[in-house]
């Protein structure tokens, strides 16, 4: 079974306008592009 690991960042920015540019598929590549370099690390 694969196990499961918590990552998280901080920002200074109201959640509404994270939710907007996260939610956002054309803006996926530029918040999440660090999760696939991550992924392959472990």
């Amino acid at each position: 079974m694969f196990g499961a690991m918590h990552i998280s960042i901080s920002v200074n920015c109201l959640p509404g306008k994270v939710y907007e540019f996260t939610s956002n598929p054309e803006k996926l590549l530029k918040w999440a592009a660090g999760l696939l370099h991550l992924h392959r690390g472990f």
